[in-house]
């Protein structure tokens, strides 16, 4: 396919792994030069950052924490240093735990929303400036956003909070930039390859993602 996203930039937030790391793949294939964040997994950011090199494209590896605000900034420094500018902005990053509606904590239930929310919001604030006119923002939230998730209500939660925000900032950045949010189904990434992850959020096994 073509994307006409030849000699662009983009940054991944979140992708050491999963979709993140997929969405970096394609857009190298695409002729992307791409940053990729990452929270913790810095090798799994650095084998994203050789996957798209492999394409003949350059790749940054900035980390940047959800749950730390101030890391926002200054992994937005980071890429003022190191890119310029960007024509992408894909948030996949975030933070899932499988927990029954009884036994979600006070403090379970704030570091979800910390991540995928408060988080979210300030991992695409802190680098705006860096979005030149005629680029694009697509943020990643999930289909439990829309539909009944009795053991992830967190999740899903901070995921539904996450569609107005990219709405409102489709709103915010018109008509330079244009900002979409996608709902992926259950997709086999790392954290979803188990029976006892997938199954609580479905009435049954998956046949297929």
């Amino acid at each position: 396919m073509d994307l006409e996203l030849d000699g662009r930039t983009a940054a991944v937030i979140g992708g050491s792994s999963g979709i993140g790391a997929a969405v970096a793949g394609v857009l190298a294939e695409e002729g992307c030069d791409v940053a990729v964040t990452y929270r913790h997994a810095h090798d799994g950011a650095q084998q994203t950052a050789s996957g798209v090199r492999g394409h003949g494209r350059r790749a940054w590896v900035v980390p940047l924490e959800l749950d730390r605000p101030e890391s926002a900034t200054t992994g937005a420094e980071a890429l003022t240093a190191q890119v310029g500018g960007l024509d992408t902005v894909v948030l996949c990053a975030g933070h899932n735990v499988v927990t029954p509606f009884g036994q979600i904590t006070v403090q379970e239930w704030q570091k979800v929303l910390e991540v995928n929310l408060s988080g979210a919001f300030f991992a695409l604030q802190a680098p705006a400036p860096l979005v030149r006119p005629g680029a694009v923002i697509v943020t990643v939230a999930s289909v439990a956003a829309h539909t009944q998730a009795p053991h992830h209500m967190h999740h899903a939660a901070a995921k539904a909070g996450l569609v107005n925000p990219t709405k409102s900032l489709a709103r915010a950045l018109a008509p330079q930039v244009r900002v979409n949010c996608v709902a992926p189904g259950i997709t086999l990434t790392r954290w979803a390859r188990t029976p006892s992850t997938i199954w609580p959020m479905t009435t049954r096994p998956p046949r297929c993602c």
